[in-house]
């Protein structure tokens, strides 16, 4: 792959490709160019995700924050995903979720579940993308990282994060403040799943 050095520092040159593919792509065929583009954007990802796997703890949000804009903000619609953590927050796999709309995505709890056992995993960051650019977390994104946090703590995996990835940046609940647990409680007393859906 030449042409194609990345450093973990590069990440916003790719993003700010990444953004321009997503924005100006042509339904159609795509050119040399953008097929060299999309080389080196996977290159980055390729690097960052070695980089994750590589770090002893997931302790600041930074790297996953690198990693989530790079790996979301290229969708122009909703994508839920997740990437799975162990017992020292080390990275396991990162999964795409739920694909949604433009404004839209429907997130079931009970997959998370699912996958939270498939993984073995002992906690989880959350994560989605607001194609708008806009990523201001939403009542919506409150109340599902609620839910979310509420059923995965009935199996023992901890949400220690949910990042928002807008236009060229991406934001942490859990640096906000935001994720706290003392809320009270949303899921409903029969124990069914619940659906919740994050609107942009």
């Amino acid at each position: 792959m030449r042409n194609c050095i990345f450093s973990v520092r590069a990440t916003d040159a790719a993003i700010t490709v990444m953004n321009s593919l997503t924005q100006n792509r042509p339904k159609t065929s795509r050119s040399p160019q953008q097929q060299r583009d999309d080389l080196c954007v996977q290159e980055a990802l390729r690097i960052l995700e070695k980089k994750l796997r590589r770090v002893p703890r997931l302790v600041a949000p930074t790297s996953a924050k690198d990693y989530l804009r790079l790996k979301l903000a290229r969708y122009d619609y909703e994508m839920f995903g997740v990437l799975w953590l162990d017992t020292r927050l080390r990275l396991i796999d990162f999964s795409e979720m739920f694909r949604g709309t433009l404004t839209t995505t429907s997130v079931y709890p009970r997959e998370l579940v699912r996958d939270a056992i498939k993984f073995n995993a002992s906690s989880c960051i959350l994560s989605h993308n607001h194609p708008s650019g806009e990523c201001e977390p939403s009542t919506a994104d409150h109340t599902l990282t609620r839910v979310i946090k509420q059923t995965l703590a009935l199996i023992d995996v901890r949400v220690i994060d949910h990042i928002i990835v807008g236009t060229g940046k991406a934001v942490s609940m859990a640096e906000r403040g935001c994720a706290d647990m003392s809320l009270p409680p949303l899921l409903p007393a029969s124990g069914k799943s619940v659906k919740c859906a994050v609107k942009a």
